[in-house]
């Protein structure tokens, strides 16, 4: 019985240090695809973010990076699928909510987009970004009276 305590506590410290290294490979990933994204290279970002993504695959934020990257290179419904799993696992990111605005705008989706944008404002009222977001997408919409408003929030927080 004893050999078996001793076994079982071997396995778990085992598994805990792989787990623990796997959380440091995931960052180190995460580090290197947001260094690609600040030289504009988003295909390498990419590639940066899905391996964070292997070693961590509830990595909110790795999710959102990449989803990000997909928004540089024009590809909007693999952002909104990458996004939507970076909402999933941290439902409380403004920024997340934010950018598949942004795609979904772009999609010419103007109702999700403004759902987007108004839990982007929800979660961070001052965010002049989404506040822009939103009004863009009313002006598109001919809201002109809601898009002023918003636009002039964004004006008040930039």
């Amino acid at each position: 019985m004893k050999k078996i305590a001793i076994l079982v506590l071997f396995l778990g410290l085992g598994v805990t240090a792989l787990f623990a290294d796997n959380i440091k490979e995931a960052d180190s990933y995460l580090k290197q695809g947001r260094a690609k994204d600040d030289l504009k290279d988003y295909t390498g970002a990419i590639q940066d973010y899905s391996k964070a993504i292997e070693f961590n695959p509830k990595y909110a934020a790795a999710y959102f990076g990449r989803g990000i990257a997909k928004c540089f290179l024009k590809d909007y419904t693999g952002a909104i699928q990458d996004l939507n799993k970076a909402i999933e696992f941290n439902p409380k990111d403004a920024r997340a909510y934010l950018g598949r605005g942004r795609a979904k705008y772009t999609l010419q989706d103007y109702t999700g987009a403004i759902q987007d944008y108004n839990k982007a404002i929800e979660l961070n009222p001052k965010d002049a970004l989404a506040y822009f977001g939103r009004g863009s997408v009313k002006y598109f919409l001919q809201d002109y009276t809601g898009a002023i408003q918003d636009y002039n929030k964004a004006i008040e927080f930039n």
